[in-house]
């Protein structure tokens, strides 16, 4: 097995308002006992995400812009690390994290992530859990969580910041096109269901789909959150 400590890593987790999950997500990732620095980079929460992160340990980077493309491009500058893992606030990794990114990336592989589990036993979000140990573009997400080499990363020039919603699968769509494959790992993160306990799954699906078909279209990113968040009700709000 390769030497885990070979790789210095970077957990880059993106904020706004997270204090209900911030905290227990850091716990869950420290638990692991990985040689990573934890970077929570927060836009100007109103609740105590930030010191629930400090005191966890976490490095706190403040945002100007609520913008989960400019957060995680601020953290990734942030650090000289060589490997770069993006988790969103209410996502929890497997435990074994740490060792499975660094694996596949000294194996050779620049990008990759796991498929997800929601926290409810709905069968309906089952089946949507089911779908995404396919290893297709369709099937990927940011609640998949997202390990991105630094070389890679710097290739394709981070997230792009004009984008205020669907920044990861554009990132992945530009590294396969620029001959990169996507490593999907063994294992899920285990993904909130806020989202449908606030909507209908009907509605959540219609919404998603609305977005997919608008970003493929070239919409302005402004305008596809604006229409998906018109179409849900946000736990957050």
């Amino acid at each position: 097995m390769p030497d885990t400590c070979e790789v210095r890593t970077a957990v880059i987790i993106p904020t706004l308002n997270e204090a209900e999950h911030i905290g227990a997500l850091l716990a869950h990732l420290q638990a692991s006992e990985a040689a990573a620095e934890c970077i929570v980079v927060d836009a100007q929460s109103s609740d105590d995400t930030a010191a629930i992160a400090q005191a966890h340990g976490a490095q706190v980077v403040n945002s100007a812009v609520a913008s989960r493309a400019v957060q995680m491009n601020l953290g990734a500058a942030h650090t000289n690390a060589e490997l770069l893992y993006f988790v969103h606030a209410d996502t929890r990794p497997p435990k074994t994290w740490f060792t499975d990114i660094t694996n596949a990336a000294q194996a050779g592989h620049a990008l990759g992530g796991y498929r997800f589990k929601f926290n409810s036993k709905r069968p309906l979000l089952k089946l949507n859990s089911w779908f995404t140990r396919f290893n297709l573009l369709t099937f990927r997400g940011g609640d998949q969580s997202l390990f991105v080499k630094r070389g890679l990363w710097d290739a394709l020039e981070g997230f792009n910041p004009e984008l205020c919603i669907m920044e990861e699968y554009d990132l992945m769509q530009r590294a396969k096109a620029a001959g990169e494959a996507f490593c999907l790992l063994k294992g899920a993160t285990r993904v909130s269901a806020r989202k449908y306990e606030h909507n209908g799954y009907l509605q959540v699906q219609r919404a998603n789909f609305v977005a997919m078909r608008d970003y493929k279209r070239g919409l302005a990113s402004e305008a596809i959150r604006s229409n998906y968040y018109r179409m849900l009700r946000h736990p957050k709000a």
